[in-house]
């Protein structure tokens, strides 16, 4: 059975609550995850930092709130992304209204959701079926938790 994809996580530190439970559902799934709060120490070259752990991740995952769209940080790691060449996908935590490239690549809802169930969604996107068990049901196929735009290629 091969490994799932290894995942950089791109965020608003404003999101952390929703996104640090998406951490752990993914890693309880198989995923390896990273994201700035393990990875980034006071004194660290961050811009290197970041574009390491980029080059070295299979797919780049943009947790998406006006907060993480709106930030110069998430910009940037999204830039470096497309310049890579990754395979880019979004989870929109929050109403955003998004523009740019990242409207012409998969794009998973998750509002008002809770994070063990995006993590299914975005284990079922990547094509890995979660290990991750909980109670709660699968989200509908009628739209609201769907796919809203399919891209798998990696550019």
């Amino acid at each position: 059975m091969p490994l799932p994809p290894s995942i950089f996580l791109s965020h608003s530190h404003k999101d952390n609550a929703w996104y640090e439970q998406l951490v752990a559902a993914l890693q309880r799934a198989g995923f390896d995850v990273w994201f700035d709060k393990n990875g980034l120490y006071v004194g660290a070259q961050w811009a290197k930092a970041l574009e390491e752990e980029l080059q070295r991740r299979d797919v780049f995952l943009l947790v998406i709130s006006p907060d993480s769209w709106s930030s110069e940080w998430v910009q940037e790691e999204l830039s470096l992304a497309l310049g890579q060449r990754k395979q880019i996908l979004g989870i929109i935590y929050k109403e955003t209204q998004l523009t740019g490239f990242i409207t012409n690549r998969q794009l998973l809802r998750a509002v008002g959701q809770e994070a063990e169930c995006a993590a299914r969604q975005i284990a079922a996107a990547l094509g890995v079926a979660s290990t991750a068990q909980t109670a709660s049901p699968s989200p509908p196929a009628n739209g609201s938790g769907a796919s809203i735009d399919v891209d798998l290629s990696d550019g």
